[in-house]
């Protein structure tokens, strides 16, 4: 197996968070962020106190953190690992920016995952803006970013960044979304994906979330992660989530994701590591602040 194939076994994403959860893109993205950096004064210079917040004013910053176990770890379609993963998550949101810090534990050995060691850490960097109070689609939500995907403990994968951008309209039914990532280092390829998704509320604190999506590689992105020098359809994914509002800022879900490589020529590339359809059983606990 070539080194971009290796690499593509190893490679994952987390794309900033979609509104998917079902599918569990962001993500990832989701896919779905970098620390940013913050100038503080000296200990000889002189700054102004900072003000202090009125009682019932809010924290501007708003803080959430996840723990995820998965069965295996797929990305994109394309298998990470087919052993059980932790991957924990934690972003800071203000204004609409958001910094999100996303790893992947890995608990075995397997391609380029060593055994207990983070296989992946990635850093994704978001602004947000929504449009309200349109006529018939309500609002419109526009996000872009920037990842920076890092693989520590990996002797094969090579760190690359991705710009991304995503256009989602939240207040309708099944909330269609549509993102468009560019990766800028290694693949220097297009990766497109729409989806559809939606929240059923079952009875008080337990919702279900279903959602599907289709993606699809340009030719780069292809050539770099299957080998396959042409542009198609990657993966399929369906997903079903159920959420359970433990406290208002304590939530515990149980998923279930499938995907399957659409494309002929893609599948058969893989199937030198993987089958073309993946399943994934995940369980996650998310506390916000």
């Amino acid at each position: 197996m070539n080194r971009k194939l290796q690499r593509s076994i190893a490679r994952a994403a987390l794309a900033p968070a979609l509104f998917l959860g079902a599918l569990g893109l962001a993500a990832h993205a989701e896919e779905a962020a970098a620390p940013g950096l913050t100038l503080a004064p000296t200990a000889t210079s002189e700054a102004p106190a900072a003000p202090a917040l009125a009682k019932d004013e809010p924290f501007p910053v708003a803080f959430n953190t996840t723990a995820d176990v998965v069965s295996r770890y797929v990305w994109r379609g394309i298998l990470q690992n087919p052993d059980a993963a932790v991957q924990p998550s934690a972003t800071a949101s203000w204004k609409g920016l958001s910094l999100n810090v996303w790893g992947n534990y890995a608990t075995s050995d397997w391609g380029a995952n060593r055994e207990n060691n983070f296989s992946e850490v990635d850093y994704t960097g978001s602004y947000n803006y929504v449009f309200a109070d349109l006529p018939v689609v309500k609002s419109l939500s526009l996000t872009g970013g920037f990842i920076w995907y890092a693989f520590p403990n990996n002797p094969v994968c090579n760190n690359t960044k991705e710009f991304f951008a995503t256009v989602a309209l939240p207040d309708l039914w099944l909330t269609p979304a549509v993102s468009a990532y560019y990766d800028v280092d290694e693949a220097d390829g297009w990766y497109l994906n729409a989806g559809v998704g939606h929240t059923f509320q079952l009875i008080d604190k337990v919702s279900l979330n279903l959602g599907a999506s289709v993606g699809w590689n340009d030719g780069n992105e292809s050539q770099f992660y299957y080998g396959v020098d042409q542009s198609g359809f990657a993966d399929l994914g369906l997903g079903a989530t159920v959420n359970y509002n433990i406290t208002d800022t304590l939530v515990a879900s149980v998923y279930y994701k499938y995907s399957y490589i659409l494309d002929n020529d893609l599948r058969e590339a893989a199937n030198s590591w993987q089958s073309g359809d993946q399943s994934v059983f995940g369980a996650r606990l998310s506390y916000s602040f």
